[in-house]
Parts: structure tokens; C-alpha cells; sequence
């Protein structure tokens, strides 16, 4: 009898252990989908991602329309809200990334009270030619931790007070878009194929944000 009654403890404690866990993830679940379901995405797909006076250059104004209109028109293939419209005051940060010859990514990182969430999408086209159909759209949570790392290497390359686009573009290569919003301000800056040399410090602020993305990318992927 004694033995019965220990066998009954263990599985009551077995059950009660997993019936925690499944309230836990689904706690996480349904929290998760409340911060996705927040953003809103465009169904106009002429609609512009940028302010347009964002992207003026010192010489050629017809550049400006050209360059609002493709990376608009690749974040509309990704399904992305437009960020400088938004009214939601929760802070984000987005990585645009469009290479000439690889899938446009795009990583949106958004903290909404005590929780941190990190947004990839990906779709089969390329950034210098078509976008195509989105192929990928997972979101997960990262931590606090993680979270301050972003905000250091944001204030560490004075995001804010960069100037939006410079000129200095090639014929193939990579553009590398870094959007941040709060409550107060918007700021976009975009930059062409940056390095260890040109831009380094952009560059890994944004390589920080693949790295939490959890993308698989060989040396030939990466420019």
C-alpha cells in the first residue's frame, strides 16, 4: 500500500509539472502574438517607407524617388509596417537588408514594456533585382541583455545625428538600412556596402542584429 502510495505521489507531481509547463509556453505564446499583432502593414503596394525628404542628394534629386520607391518596394514584399507612420510609441529598430544578388532580409527588433522581440523575415528574390515572395517570418523573444547591447552600439555610432545617405554607391554590392523609432523621433540611415574600413562601426552594429537573428549565411552571403 505504501509502495502505491509513493508511485501516485510521483505521477501527481509528473502531471503537475507538465501541466505548468504547457500554461507557461502558452502564457509566452499568446504574448508574443499580442506584440506581433501590433504592427500594422500597408496594402498599397505604391505606398513609400521613407520620408521623402530623407534621402535628399547634393545632385541628383531623380535618385531620391528612385531609392524611396525600391526600398519601399522590397519592405512591402517583406510584409513590414512603415515605421516613421506608426503610432505605436513602443521603440524598434529595423534592419533592411538588400543585396544585389542574394534575398532581402529584413530583422525588426521592438521592446514593448518588459519584453524584447526580434522579427526576420526573408524573401526568395533579390535586392537588386525583385523582391519575390516571402519565404520566411518567425519572431521570438531576446533578452534584456541583448537588448542593452543593441542600445550601446546605437548611441556608440550616434545613430541618431547620422546623416540619412551618402552618395558613394557602386554598381553591385549591398545596401544596409538601419530604421529607429520611440516615442519622439524617427531616424533612417542607409548606407552602401560597408566594411571593416567604410562604416565599420554601422556595420557591426547592424551584424550584431544578424547575429541575434539566427541566419545561417556563408562568406559568399555576407557583403
Amino acid at each position: 500500500m505504501k509502495q502505491i502510495s509513493v508511485i501516485v505521489f510521483y505521477l501527481f507531481g509528473f502531471i503537475l509539472f507538465f501541466s505548468c509547463k504547457e500554461r507557461q509556453d502558452v502564457g509566452e505564446v499568446r504574448n508574443l502574438k499580442t506584440v506581433i499583432g501590433y504592427t500594422i502593414t500597408p496594402k498599397d503596394s505604391s505606398t513609400l517607407y521613407f520620408p521623402e525628404n530623407d534621402f535628399l542628394s547634393d545632385t541628383i534629386n531623380q535618385l531620391d524617388t528612385f531609392r524611396n520607391a525600391w526600398y519601399s518596394k522590397m519592405l512591402f514584399a517583406l510584409h513590414e509596417p512603415v515605421l516613421f507612420k506608426n503610432k505605436d510609441t513602443s521603440e524598434v529598430f529595423r534592419f533592411t537588408w538588400l543585396r544585389t544578388f542574394h534575398n532581402p532580409i529584413s530583422i525588426r527588433v521592438k521592446r514593448i514594456e518588459k519584453d524584447y522581440v526580434l522579427t526576420l523575415k526573408i524573401t526568395e528574390g533579390s535586392g537588386g533585382y525583385e523582391a519575390g515572395k516571402l519565404i520566411k517570418d518567425t519572431s521570438f523573444f531576446i533578452t534584456a541583455d541583448e537588448w542593452k547591447v543593441i542600445s550601446s552600439k546605437i548611441s556608440g555610432i550616434k545613430f541618431w545625428q547620422l546623416k540619412s545617405f551618402i552618395n558613394d554607391g557602386g554598381k553591385d554590392g549591398s545596401e544596409w538600412i538601419l530604421e529607429g523609432k520611440n516615442r519622439n523621433e524617427y531616424q533612417v540611415v542607409s548606407r552602401w556596402s560597408p566594411n571593416t574600413i567604410r562604416y565599420k562601426e554601422f556595420k557591426d552594429c547592424c551584424d550584431y542584429l544578424i547575429y541575434l537573428s539566427k541566419i545561417k549565411l556563408t562568406n559568399k552571403e555576407i557583403y
